[in-house]
């Protein structure tokens, strides 16, 4: 495969890490993290542009560094050129139909199984990581309740057991139900949730990125963490008024394990490419 010509717009340490990955096999600019701020130089004559994961945390801005006023998201998929083929997390469809009048491949890497299946795995330790550092016990022993049981909900569950925790899971689907009693956990329809709270749970983490707790989350004992691992803050005023602590946890792989998971988009960015 030719040396390529790209470009990291935005982002996080990840994206840092990505962008060092790919000057080492060819060209690449860096723009919002560190380096220029001149997206319109940046995004010029490239053979691709590489947007965050997720690209935006509000579907407007693009997600960047805390200390650069983020430009908004359209603002940027219009300066990328023809011909270019654009990789981010969680493209809107406004971005994508710009893009496809601007002669711009999509390529969302929030839509790519692959990708999303490793990047479960860093979540879930890195929702690991972040329960040692909120618990005031044990892991170990420790009674957790996962709400959900897609990808993220799946290892998490899988790692909250190997460490020897006790793992409840709540989820609408009777198959992820099955799945999740077959892999050692115990389990709650979601219907039934409500009515088998109490004082049960040391930890609650969601990974259902809909609004499906609000009404149960009153029902939870008072100062249960509850961590956010869907994307957004969907409970935090509920949270408030239930007294639980909310651990807002999205986008853990940028923070907890950049290297690994630059890695996992680099590779997946060339497999994309070559095809």
């Amino acid at each position: 495969m030719k040396k390529l010509n790209t470009a990291v717009i935005g982002g996080d340490k990840r994206m840092r890490r990505l962008y060092e990955l790919l000057k080492e096999n060819g060209e690449c600019v860096i723009a919002l993290n560190g380096g220029t701020d001149d997206i319109k130089a940046a995004a010029r004559n490239r053979d691709a542009v590489i947007l965050p994961v997720p690209c935006s945390l509000d579907g407007v801005f693009l997600n960047c560094p805390p200390d650069y006023a983020a430009p908004r998201l359209a603002e940027v998929a219009e300066l990328i050129e023809g011909g270019t083929v654009l990789f981010g997390g969680g493209l809107t469809e406004e971005i994508k139909e710009l893009c496809t009048r601007q002669g711009v491949t999509c390529r969302d890497l929030l839509e790519d199984e692959a990708l999303l299946i490793k990047n479960a795995q860093l979540t879930a330790e890195g929702a690991l990581e972040y329960t040692f550092r909120e618990l005031d016990r044990a892991v170990l022993g420790a009674n957790m309740l996962v709400i959900g049981f897609g990808r993220v909900g799946q290892a998490t569950a899988r790692i909250l057991t190997a460490v020897g925790a006790k793992v409840w899971v709540s989820a609408r689907s009777s198959a992820q139900l099955a799945l999740a009693q077959a892999t050692g956990c115990s389990v709650i329809p979601l219907a039934e949730l409500k009515n088998a709270v109490g004082n049960r749970w040391d930890m609650i983490y969601n990974t259902v990125p809909a609004n499906i707790l609000a009404d149960i989350l009153p029902s939870f004992k008072a100062g249960t963490p509850l961590m956010e691992l869907a994307s957004g803050n969907i409970y935090e005023e509920a949270a408030k008024k239930a007294e639980l602590p909310y651990i807002i946890a999205r986008a853990l792989p940028g923070k907890t394990a950049p290297e690994t998971a630059a890695l996992i988009i680099y590779e997946r960015i060339i497999q994309l490419l070559q095809r």
